[in-house]
């Protein structure tokens, strides 16, 4: 007989607009565990990274060195301030991107990991219908608006919960300060996500923003033995938010053998 653990016995929550979102897994099994509109099809914006990053560190391509083009040196939106024609270790480049969510970085790692920007795109939405992600459809690596760049709250958290699986992803998404030398100049990048920074119970996560998106934010959670990812979209409370559902289900459920 094969036995596994799992979370249980859940009750409570909090309630969502017809444009919001949230859910709770169990960051073990995948288990949906509680949540508000978490099918919905939404924008998640920035989140997308975590499946730009997974994809890379997925893709076998090398993590050597690759030279930033015009294209990725001019990318819209938050940025590392990558240059032109400069040479970047593509290491660093995953921990700009997701801890200081580099569109720039997402450019670069596309053009690496997938020989073109479009290349990459494909093989993102190849890899969310491969893992089940049926929701899904990704337009860029960065999350930058389009009306068809659209995941849900689900989604986005099985995304966290097949990345974390990833030895080097779970690194990464875990480090609160990252040292990085480009072209000779040096850089301390923080985490974004202060949750990661200031929680013991935070392991992990990724924040984001647009207009249309509002914040989105995901966060992986382990306390007691206990496993959970939680995932709020346009929420403008989120850290109270994944504060609240994270001591809710660690208060509320308890571990058992199936």
């Amino acid at each position: 007989m094969i036995l596994f653990a799992t979370i249980v016995l859940f009750t409570g929550g909090k309630e969502a607009s017809a444009r919001d979102a949230w859910v709770v897994i169990d960051a073990e099994t995948g288990r949906l565990l509680s949540g508000s509109n978490e099918h919905v099809r939404l924008p998640i914006a920035s989140l997308t990274k975590i499946w730009t990053a997974f994809t890379v560190l997925e893709s076998g391509a090398p993590l050597g060195i690759t030279t930033i083009s015009p294209e990725a040196a001019s990318a819209e939106g938050s940025s590392i301030y990558l240059k032109q024609g400069v040479t970047a270790d593509v290491e660093g480049l995953l921990y700009g991107l997701m801890l200081r969510s580099g569109n720039d970085a997402a450019y670069a790692l596309a053009e690496h990991a997938g020989g073109s920007f479009q290349g990459f795109v494909d093989l993102m939405n190849e890899n969310a219908l491969l893992y089940g992600l049926n929701d899904t459809v990704f337009t860029n690596p960065s999350g930058l608006h389009n009306e068809m760049h659209l995941s849900t709250a689900y989604d986005t958290a099985l995304m966290m919960f097949y990345a974390m699986k990833n030895e080097n992803f779970r690194k990464i998404a875990s480090t609160h300060t990252y040292n990085y030398e480009l072209n000779n100049e040096r850089y301390s990048w923080e985490n974004k996500h202060r949750l990661v920074r200031s929680s013991d119970t935070a392991i992990a996560g990724k924040t984001g923003f647009t207009k249309v998106a509002g914040r989105t934010l995901v966060t992986y959670f382990e306390k007691d033995g206990k496993k959970i990812i939680v995932v709020t979209l346009n929420d403008g409370n989120d850290w109270n938010t994944h504060r609240e559902l994270s001591e809710n289900v660690f208060s509320n459920y308890t571990l058992g053998t199936v």
